[in-house]
């Protein structure tokens, strides 16, 4: 084959998106383990906080944010038994600004494995 019928090696560019639905009944209350609230959302912090005591009261945790994204969340008060609560709150803030806007709703799963080691002389 001469030079001139070679061709350069073409590149390929592959994007690919993963998406996962999950189905399920209505469930009551409707959050899971988290509701995150964004700042221009059309429900807004107090309404979040009035969901809360309403619809689930003494199980999710209401707390206001000091951010431009984020206004509020809702958690389930058991996870934050789980973990030490500004390491989780840093975490799920970090990950839900990643994904959602200012006008924004999420509601979140939020599954925490612990696993625990001992030693023992023997």
């Amino acid at each position: 084959m001469s030079k001139q019928n070679q061709r350069a090696p073409r590149e390929e560019e592959v994007r690919e998106a993963i998406i996962e639905l999950e189905i399920s009944k209505f469930e009551f209350p409707p959050m899971q383990d988290l509701l995150v609230v964004g700042r221009d959302s059309p429900l807004g912090t107090r309404a979040a906080k009035r969901l809360s005591l309403t619809l689930a009261p003494d199980q999710y945790e209401f707390i206001q944010i000091s951010d431009s994204t984020i206004s509020c969340l809702l958690i389930r008060k058991s996870l934050l038994k789980m973990i030490e609560r500004q390491r989780l709150l840093k975490i799920i803030l970090e990950e839900a600004k990643r994904v959602m806007g200012k006008e924004d709703i999420m509601k979140m799963k939020l599954n925490i494995s612990l696993r625990m080691v001992k030693k023992l002389k023997i």
